[in-house]
């Protein structure tokens, strides 16, 4: 998955709109993305492949952790 990294941080941001209250545009000037609505696009299609990837699994994992942050 070459995009990873970016889509695994639309995801936590996705997730996080909720407890700060970032906007998608927000978002996606943070990763330079023109249209926001590929924030929730690139987020929901990382989280169905969050199900099934368990090396993606680990690495989210380990990210949270990093964060001390629970999903």
């Amino acid at each position: 998955m070459a995009t990873a990294g970016r889509d695994m941080v639309l995801y936590l941001g996705h997730l996080g709109r909720r407890v700060c209250g970032l906007k998608l545009a927000e978002l996606a000037k943070a990763v330079r993305l023109r249209n926001y609505a590929v924030v929730a696009t690139n987020a929901n299609r990382y989280e169905r492949a969050l199900e099934k990837d368990r090396t993606e699994q680990a690495r989210m994992k380990q990210v949270c952790h990093l964060l001390n942050c629970k999903i």
